[in-house]
């Protein structure tokens, strides 16, 4: 039996877009319907350390490639008898992806204030010139003491704990499409090999005495 010719080099790339160009309309599709429900990161977050990482292209990718994981897997345990599994998968994926999405939008309340009308990152440890000017003023608000430093972020708190309170809101924000996606995709597939049919057992053959 003559094995099939191996595929060139150039046919590799060209599967490899192909494959990747599938996966990443998925994600694109995910990523558009969780957006509808999901408040977006502040626009100061690639700048208060995150990185440089622009949130929403990053997601598409992150859930591209999940989604490749998830069709391997799919492909090695898409037996019927697995769809209670798929199930529980999907279930338990679905509660930790609710469970995300109320702790980036606590998240999102207490590492945020509003200055201009936009919703900026801040820290959680104090300038000493900002613990100094809340000492004299300790009923103001984060929002006017930002108003105060005129918009300056860096000049009321930390660096380090900007970058931190950036970096949380940011895999938070990823945590959600990851969980979201992964979860219907579980299910779809649950739904699907409950619906292949399932082979009757053979009966034993009766030996005769």
């Amino acid at each position: 039996m003559k094995r099939p010719p191996a595929e060139s080099p150039k046919e590799k790339i060209e599967g490899l877009g192909q494959g990747w160009a599938m996966l990443s309309k998925g994600a694109a599709v995910f990523v558009a319907i969780v957006t509808t429900f999901l408040l977006p990161p502040p626009k100061n977050l690639a700048a208060s350390g995150a990185g440089g990482v622009q949130p929403r292209p990053f997601a598409v990718f992150l859930v591209a490639v999940a989604l490749g994981f998830l069709l391997l897997l799919m492909n090695r345990w898409k037996a019927a008898k697995n769809a209670v599994r798929w199930v529980t998968l999907s279930g338990c994926l679905l509660i930790l992806t609710v469970a995300l999405t109320f702790v980036y939008s606590d998240a999102l309340t207490s590492a945020t204030t509003m200055y201009d009308g936009e919703r900026v990152i801040v820290g959680s440890v104090y300038t000493p010139a900002a613990t100094g000017y809340l000492r004299t003023h300790p009923s103001v608000s984060r929002e006017q003491l930002l108003m105060d430093s005129a918009g300056s972020v860096e000049d009321v708190w930390t660096a380090d704990s900007i970058a931190a309170n950036a970096r949380l809101i940011l895999a938070l924000y990823l945590s959600v499409f990851l969980g979201a996606a992964t979860a219907v995709m579980t299910l779809v597939h649950a739904i699907e090999r409950d619906n292949v049919p399932r082979r009757k057992p053979r009966a034993k053959a009766v030996s005769s005495t």
